[in-house]
This record gives C-alpha cells, structure tokens and sequence, in this order.
C-alpha cells in the first residue's frame, strides 16, 4: 500500500482516491510519510508505525541519517506488536548497540514467525550475539540453522563473512577457506564483501602456518580493492608482517614503501605502525641491496 501511494504522490496527485486528502495535501511523499509516523506515534498505532519504519529506511537513510531509529522503535513498540520484517530490523539494531533485548526479540522472531524469511536477520542476531559471547559453537549452529531454512536472503554476504570467522575460530580452517571462497563466488558480494572474504582466506591461511598464501591474497586485496583504503591499509600492514616473519625483509620494507606512497591510507592506525617500523626494518637489510625504489629508470 505505501509502495502504491508512493507511486500515485510522485506521478499525479490528481490520481489519489478520495479520502486520502492528506496525502495529497503534503508538499511529497517523504513529507507525508513522516507526518504518519509522528501521527501513528501520538495516536498508539503501534504495528503501522513500525511499518512506516521500516519503510522510511528503505527509501532515505541510505542518502542522509535516520530520524527514526529501530532501537528507537524498540521503545516505542513491543515486539508483539511487530510485523517480522520490523522485527528483525530492531534484532539487528539491538545487537549492534550491545542492548540485552536483541536476544529477546530475535527468538520471538524465529520461533513465532516459522515461515517469514525475515528469521534470517534473527538467526544472524543470535549469531552475532553468540559470536561476541566466544559461543562459537552456538554461532555456528545459529548460521547453519539459517542457511538451510532461508538459502537465499539479503543478509546472506554477512552471514556467510562471520560464518567463516566462526569456523577459522573453531580450527575449521578448510571449512572457513570454503566459506569464503562460496562468497567470493556470488556477483552478489562484489566489492567490500569479497575484500572481506579474502582477509578471511588470508587469516586463515596464516592461522594455518601458510605465510606465502596469506601474503598472497592479503595482495590480492591492496592490488584489486582499492575503493577500500581501510581494507588495504590492513591488507599493507599484514602483508609486511608476514614477509618480515618470513626473514624476507626487502619484500617486507618494499611493501611499507608502497603503502607510505599513498597518502590517502594516513588516517588509518596501520600507517603509524609502517611509519615506526620502517626505519628499523631498512636497517637489516645489507647495505649493498639496493630496493626497487632505490634502483635506477631504464632508459
């Protein structure tokens, strides 16, 4: 109904069916929809407000912050009174915010709510919950469970990431490379989630004692995913660590070298750790290496 009366204010007020004065009278649909919410707040409609909620989210908070939080919602509407699309958003919003009821309302979701695949965002919830608690176990019960009843769902690039940090946790290394190699195969998670995906296959790798795979896809990351300066100050910092683990101390300082080019990575902590280690790392290396910066143009 909101997605039609959307479409009527946008294409012809003249359109509306009578009775819906007010939204015809509103300068645009956002106007309308958050006079509804401020009314369905004063007027105690609970279940309409927490569905225009989630709907406000849908359209505007990408672009510019929320006026209308969901741990706000939890405030204001019991979880009996939430449809499970709103449900899950508040598990969520509540898991984040390290508030106690995101248990709660997450095992409402999923127990009450059999057949919605909104249960995902309660499974992840309690995942994440679990997760934070060292519960891996639980973690990873949580996510299978979730995986095998709703295969597909928005969440799902999430769900898989801390899956396989769930498994690495575990000493599942094969499973936790696994994991993140099915993300990295979904056109769904390109970009941020794949970078993700393979920090995790380098972790584990490094977990695992294979410090020449690890490097090479924490490579991988600062050569591929440079949208990411966070992801690559990191993928850097790694990298160098683990050549110089490796006694390989030229490719350790080059990668330093590259990573202090850039000055865009300078607000992240790594930076100032490649700063203070550079010094001292060049100092190990015998003095007639020459390194790749040092070496003359071809001609």
């Amino acid at each position: 109904i909101l997605q039609a009366l959307e479409k009527l204010k946008r294409y012809s007020a003249e359109s509306i069916p009578s009775g819906s004065s007010d939204l015809a009278m509103a300068p645009d649909f956002k106007s309308w929809l958050t006079n509804e919410i401020d009314r369905s707040k004063t007027a105690s409609l609970p279940t309409y407000l927490s569905r225009l909620v989630v709907f406000y989210h849908s359209r505007y908070t990408k672009m510019e912050p929320s006026m209308y939080s969901f741990s706000e919602l939890a405030d204001l509407v019991s979880l009996e009174n939430m449809d499970p699309e709103a449900l899950g958003r508040v598990c969520l919003a509540l898991e984040v915010e390290g508030d106690s009821r995101a248990v709660a309302h997450s095992l409402y979701l999923t127990n009450s709510f059999p057949k919605s695949n909104a249960r995902a965002m309660g499974y992840l919830a309690l995942a994440r919950q679990a997760f934070k608690n060292k519960q891996f176990e639980d973690a990873r019960n949580w996510l299978e469970k979730s995986e095998t009843e709703i295969p597909m769902h928005p969440h799902l690039n999430e769900a898989r990431l801390l899956l396989g940090q769930v498994e690495s946790q575990l000493g599942a290394y094969d499973a936790s490379i696994s994991t993140y190699e099915s993300l990295l195969r979904l056109k769904s998670a390109r970009g941020r989630p794949h970078a993700l995906a393979l920090a995790g296959i380098a972790n584990a790798h490094r977990t695992f004692g294979d410090r020449e795979k690890a490097a090479a896809f924490y490579q991988r990351i600062f050569n591929m995913y440079r949208a990411y300066p966070d992801l690559v100050a990191s993928a850097y910092w790694e990298s160098a660590q683990l050549f110089r683990g490796m006694n390989k101390t030229v490719e350790a300082v080059k990668t330093l070298q590259e990573m202090l080019s850039q000055s865009q990575l300078a607000q992240y902590p790594e930076w100032e750790k490649a700063q203070q280690s550079l010094p001292e790392w060049t100092a190990l290396i015998p003095e007639n290496t020459i390194l790749e910066s040092e070496e003359e143009p071809n001609e």
